[in-house]
């Protein structure tokens, strides 16, 4: 009885840290929701002028679920990212991986997003000639 005590108060005291942890990314969430905010929050940006433009966007088509399997396979594969948007980190990062890169170099935005179903940091590491191509793959995108 003692023993089947002591199981049960171990699970207990894992589940309150997922739930601890849970509490945490929901609360980057909010935080990148405050961040993204503006007076047309709710709206996707039309011309990709900025990096925010870039993290709204994706922030956007997460919280719609937008986002396919298909095309996050894509935004974590290095080789994809720098073919079609030439970009030279991956555009999503598996929560699990951190932000840093294997230097020890913040590759991506503090905050996180929630795309079929995994936590994932978006990378920060954009300049004007590769934004255009983020900007045609998601005017493609909100075609369909």
């Amino acid at each position: 009885m003692e023993f089947d005590i002591e199981r049960m108060m171990l699970r207990l005291i894992g589940r309150v840290e997922e739930l601890e942890e849970r509490i945490k990314s929901l609360e980057k969430q909010l935080n990148l929701q405050s961040d993204c905010s503006d007076s047309n929050s709710d709206e996707m940006p039309l011309e990709i002028k900025t990096n925010a433009d870039i993290r709204k966007a994706v922030y956007l088509l997460s919280i719609q679920e937008k986002i396919t399997e298909k095309e996050v396979e894509q935004f974590v594969n290095p080789a994809w990212c720098n073919e079609h948007l030439h970009l030279n980190f991956p555009l999503l990062r598996d929560f699990e991986l951190g932000r840093f890169d294997e230097n020890g170099y913040p590759r991506y935005w503090n905050t996180t997003v929630y795309i079929c179903g995994k936590e994932y940091f978006i990378c920060s590491q954009w300049y004007p000639h590769n934004r255009n191509y983020f900007s045609q793959w998601l005017q493609e995108k909100l075609k369909n």
